[in-house]
């Protein structure tokens, strides 16, 4: 609170679930806080998260005002791939088949962003994005499991055992 009397403070956390019961419990006493100080706590919750929260977590559920999101238009969604690749030929068509894959959701959005990179389907030279004019059905995962399947697929074997490892860990937290 020191730092909130000298200047505005804001505290952000994507899947408050996955913090410890230690950190959320440090987390809901800020919040008690925040409304007499210069304080703003953002945090992130996908609903299935709700369903194993212990009393620290709901503590801060209890002290936040909750902001559902709704899933971005086309017109969004084509904004966000700009974001990502930049003004660059080809962008709009691909942010449509982008759209439609993802059904407006951003998270779902950008992993195919990513997929298309890793695939090597978009490139990167001479300082920006150059995008195929058209993608092909059979280039994209039929699903954002499939995407992720392929990035364990053409991951090295190092990679794979650590992605297993922090899966584990996360599972015994």
């Amino acid at each position: 609170t020191a730092v909130a009397a000298e200047c505005d403070l804001v505290v952000a956390v994507d899947d408050v679930s996955r913090v410890d019961e230690p950190s959320a419990a440090w987390l809901g006493a800020l919040l008690e806080v925040a409304v007499s100080h210069r304080i703003l706590v953002v945090t992130s919750l996908e609903d299935p998260g709700r369903l194993s929260l212990s009393a620290a977590h709901r503590r801060v559920l209890r002290l936040s005002q909750e902001i559902g999101l709704r899933p971005f238009d086309s017109r969004e969604t084509a904004a966000l791939i700009r974001t990502v690749f930049g003004s660059v030929p080809n962008v709009d068509p691909l942010a449509g088949t982008i759209f439609q894959l993802s059904q407006g959701l951003p998270r779902d959005a950008m992993s195919l962003c990513e997929h298309l990179v890793d695939a090597g389907l978009v490139g990167y030279r001479g300082g920006s994005f150059f995008l195929p004019a058209r993608i092909e059905p059979r280039d994209l995962p039929v699903s954002l499991a499939e995407a992720h399947a392929h990035v364990v697929a053409t991951s090295s074997p190092m990679a794979v055992r650590f992605g297993r490892a922090l899966v584990l860990a996360a599972e015994c937290s």
